[in-house]
């Protein structure tokens, strides 16, 4: 399993990172209870992460895409779900 320094390395923020490694960092952040609450639109759902590391604090988002019109907004229901990285 890839370790955060691994997945880091070489990365320009804010970037866009793969499905695999947006899984194992979402292992590693914490979740912000208050994206859950917050929904930025109709057309997707939104989960921020965040985690401190070496005295910075990193923002991991996951974001799950769905198709034009879908009116029932679940997980199990997106088509994609993308992960950007960032650094505060």
């Amino acid at each position: 399993m890839k370790k955060f320094d691994e997945i880091l390395k070489d990365k320009k923020f804010p970037c866009k990172i793969s499905k695999e490694d947006g899984g194992i960092l979402k292992k590693q952040f914490e979740l912000d209870k208050k994206s859950l609450n917050n929904p930025k639109d109709k057309t997707d759902i939104e989960y921020i992460y965040y985690k401190e590391y070496n005295k910075r604090k990193y923002v991991l988002i996951e974001e799950y895409m769905f198709r034009d019109g879908e009116t029932v907004l679940e997980v199990e229901r997106a088509i994609d779900v993308n992960y950007f990285l960032n650094v505060l």
